[in-house]
């Protein structure tokens, strides 16, 4: 997540609040009873565990697209790894389509950022060539 500058705003809730939810008071209470021999279900655990299950929910999910809908694609190439994120616009809200990342490797590493952006439009379309028109 953190290579897609471009969508931040759109995935930087979802990074937001799986970071939050890893380094919560609740979370580390509940890894701490689970370590125990002696578990015992507790309202400070119930109390977490609500929590964590509100975390989850606000998350954004992945969702097929509607036939006809317009689609907007967020590209993003870094020194060491191309990114996409297929995304709808329903309503007033940024929907997730799909998501696709690749480590770079080997001489991929050497090529130009500009490269790297044709390179991300390459993998997307073996990989998403389904969500667009042939011309």
């Amino acid at each position: 997540m953190q290579f897609l500058g471009g969508r931040r705003k759109v995935h930087g809730s979802y990074h937001h609040k799986v970071q939050n939810s890893r380094k919560s008071k609740e979370d580390r209470d509940i890894k701490e009873l689970l370590k125990k021999a002696d578990f015992k279900w507790t309202e400070e655990a119930e109390s977490a565990f609500q929590e964590m299950k509100k975390l989850l929910k606000e998350l954004p999910t992945m969702t097929a697209p509607i036939v006809g809908e317009t689609l907007i694609l967020y590209l993003t190439a870094s020194k060491e790894a191309i990114s996409l994120v297929l995304i709808a616009n329903q309503g007033h809200v940024q929907v997730h389509i799909y998501f696709v990342s690749k480590t770079l490797i080997g001489t991929e590493l050497n090529y130009p950022a500009i490269e790297k952006l044709v390179y991300t439009l390459v993998h997307t379309m073996r990989r998403l060539g389904r969500y667009f028109q042939r011309i």
